[in-house]
């Protein structure tokens, strides 16, 4: 089954008891560190367990933010793609 929740809001979309094999994001610099925090924790929460998640991020994102932030939460993360400043993450 697949579910687009396109302009739903990350994380505040997703309900407590959600879980997912496959979640997709994008990372906005401008939304800042604590919303950055918030979204990769609730992909923490919500992942199933063999799931993963692609996150779109600028590269410097990916260095000052997700992959701090990712340790922290214990996720594992690996690039997938990088091209023109931009870095696809995979988050599992």
């Amino acid at each position: 089954n697949l579910e687009v929740r396109a302009a739903a809001h990350f994380p505040d979309a997703l309900l407590a008891d959600e879980r997912f094999g496959l979640i997709l994001g994008e990372l906005s610099p401008s939304a800042g560190e604590k919303v950055a925090a918030a979204e990769i924790q609730a992909i923490k929460n919500h992942l199933k367990k063999d799931g993963q998640a692609l996150l779109l991020c600028l590269e410097k994102l990916e260095k000052d933010w997700v992959r701090p932030l990712a340790a922290k939460s214990g996720l594992s993360i690996y690039p997938v793609i990088k091209r023109d400043g931009y870095v696809v993450l995979r988050l599992n």
